[in-house]
């Protein structure tokens, strides 16, 4: 069937957009759900395709085995860890929403003590006054509203844990509406895996070759993403939160989010965490807590990356880190915690558009040759 006129083939094209966009309206309300369960869905599916080439099983049922893997080993150990969290960021919002400014001097002059500094000696007094005349303000003032700061920031980031995870755990119908919706998004995407494949090679309009070029391109991202950048991250919090758990330090739930959130920042990582953690821990006088964590972080957490990087990363995708930065926090001002997915994404299809540009419009005989040093 064929247009045979341009008044069949404007109306068709018309019709064909008020469509889409009303389907993307409908899909709205569910986008980052159908987002989620496509990345994981592309993460599993050389799982999926495993199965069914080495099993006598159908392509439904591995797909309903994968399903039921996917919630008992992650759904369900995720959505009691979150009420867990949950409950810690409100018993620590209540902490500090008690914390007054006597406590805080009198945990600065711990720490002074602890570290071996006796703020009311004589010459190191006279040291301090020397330098705050120098500065031309006090420093008991500066560290007060350093202290202040990050408890008013801390709180109100507590304050988001608590809100989120409470009303998602609070509001029964929304939290199945979503589940239900996440878990179709998620089976039919991994069960049609194969037939989406070729009706996006027929939908585009390149040659098959560029289009399977981008999907190549865009199922690596997602893995390197989801495996070399969330997986490390997942596997240094959760050393890092066992050590936490073993030594009863409190709190160790809503650690395990800040630490998850930093290791996620390239080169600087959970350090950002744990050293100022043990400074804590030590002006509490928890010594050995203090150092076991840093001997954790400098021996154990720092070749975490360097160790598992290598075997879970692609070595087809040739992204600049500085690209992949821009993609990360451009994509979470943007779209949020989605955004660290989408932000990659977008970034690999710039990449592969500017090569296929290159390699079809490029003139590699313009390029200037430099010229040779010796005749």
């Amino acid at each position: 069937m064929k247009f045979t006129t341009l008044f069949q083939s404007i109306f068709f094209f018309a019709m064909f957009i008020m469509v889409s966009i009303g389907m993307l309206i409908v899909v709205s309300p569910f986008w980052r759900l159908l987002v989620l369960a496509a990345i994981i869905a592309s993460l599993l599916l050389p799982a999926h395709n495993w199965l069914s080439q080495r099993t006598p099983f159908k392509p439904a049922l591995v797909t309903a085995i994968i399903y039921l893997l996917l919630l008992v080993l992650v759904m369900i150990p995720f959505g009691l860890a979150a009420m867990v969290i949950a409950s810690q960021a409100n018993r620590l919002l209540e902490v500090l929403n008690q914390l007054t400014g006597p406590e805080v001097e009198a945990f600065i002059h711990s720490l002074a003590g602890a570290l071996g500094l006796n703020l009311n000696n004589l010459s190191e007094q006279a040291l301090i006054q020397g330098l705050e005349q120098w500065l031309g303000f006090r420093l008991e003032h500066l560290l007060n509203w350093f202290l202040q700061t990050i408890r008013d920031n801390l709180v109100n980031i507590l304050t988001k844990i608590v809100e989120t995870v409470g009303g998602a755990i609070g509001s029964v119908i929304n939290l199945l509406v979503n589940f239900t919706m996440f878990s179709f998004f998620f089976v039919i995407l991994l069960w049609e895996s194969n037939r989406l494949h070729n009706f996006v090679i027929r939908f585009s309009p390149l040659e098959a070759r560029m289009t399977r070029l981008y999907v190549q391109r865009v199922r690596l991202m997602i893995r390197d993403v989801m495996l070399g950048v969330f997986g490390v991250a997942i596997v240094q919090t959760l050393i890092m939160w066992f050590v936490l758990a073993v030594f009863n330090i409190p709190f160790a739930g809503v650690l395990a989010i800040f630490l998850f959130l930093f290791a996620l920042i390239p080169f600087l990582g959970i350090g950002l965490i744990t050293i100022p953690l043990g400074l804590i821990l030590i002006g509490v006088g928890w010594w050995k807590q203090a150092l076991a964590i840093w001997a954790v972080h400098l021996f154990i957490i720092s070749n975490v990356d360097l160790i598992l990087r290598p075997y879970i990363t692609s070595k087809e995708l040739n992204v600049h880190l500085a690209l992949l930065v821009i993609g990360f926090v451009g994509g979470l001002t943007i779209f949020g915690v989605m955004g660290l997915f989408l932000g990659p994404i977008i970034i690999i299809l710039f990449t592969t558009s500017l090569e296929l540009y290159l390699e079809n419009y490029g003139h590699a005989d313009s390029i200037a040759k430099p010229t040779p040093l010796v005749e």
